[in-house]
């Protein structure tokens, strides 16, 4: 079924893939976003501290016209612009050798020339990404086929230019509120108004005592009304 989703409920799904999923202990966080501007971009950018954007198109004019709203609204939010990626870059027969631009060439190249920003590489059009990525066995894992070094090369550009980025983010103060996040325990005590004071607790111990309490003006972090009970 299609899911018919408008802003607050993209904004709360994101919310909840990134608070209530225990991710374990990570390298990179990367998310993959629809392309141009949006709800999502700004859930993300309003959730947590991000180290940049990577801006993916193909050459043509057309995409590359996506691109550029793309950069502009991660300039505008002070999300640093990471580099970009030419995607679907060439073809090369596989039957007699020779290669071709089908949907141009260089473009995000020289966009990228253009605007200061690194160029991370180029991804070539080839039917066997599209067949390994269907079998659940992505072609960069193929440590033997040219494709494979052409993600390579990008992933390590990538690598570059983020650790770069990422010493000057500033680190987000969360508290540990367990796996699944924070709950609202019933009722606020007499004398609070409703939804004033959210208590906090683990959802996995035992203890039904709150470890935090967090006071915002008539909403709690889960944005439901904490005198209606845990939910």
């Amino acid at each position: 079924e299609a899911i018919i989703w408008r802003g607050p409920m993209l904004h709360k799904t994101i919310q909840q893939f990134l608070g209530d999923v225990n991710w374990g202990e990570l390298d990179y966080l990367v998310m993959d976003l629809p392309p141009g501007t949006g709800d999502i971009q700004l859930s993300l950018w309003q959730t947590i501290p991000l180290t940049g954007a990577v801006i993916v198109s193909t050459p043509q004019d057309l995409a590359l016209d996506v691109a550029w709203k793309a950069i502009a609204m991660f300039n505008k939010l002070n999300i640093p612009i990471l580099g970009i990626i030419e995607n679907m870059s060439y073809y090369v027969c596989p039957h007699c050798g020779v290669r071709e631009e089908i949907f141009g060439h260089g473009g995000a190249k020289e966009a990228a020339d253009r605007l200061g920003i690194p160029f991370l590489g180029e991804i070539p059009l080839d039917p066997k990404i599209r067949i390994q990525s269907d079998a659940g066995r992505p072609i960069a894992l193929d440590l033997n086929s040219p494709l494979a070094e052409a993600y390579g090369a990008v992933a390590k550009a990538l690598i570059e230019q983020a650790s770069r980025a990422g010493e000057q983010v500033p680190e987000m103060q969360i508290p540990d509120l367990g796996v699944m996040g924070p709950k609202c325990l019933p009722r606020p005590p007499i004398g609070e108004r409703p939804g004033a004071l959210c208590h906090v607790r683990d959802p996995l111990a035992s203890d039904p005592q709150p470890i935090a309490s967090i006071r915002r003006p008539q909403r709690c972090p889960r944005r439901s009304r904490c005198d209606r009970g845990p939910p």
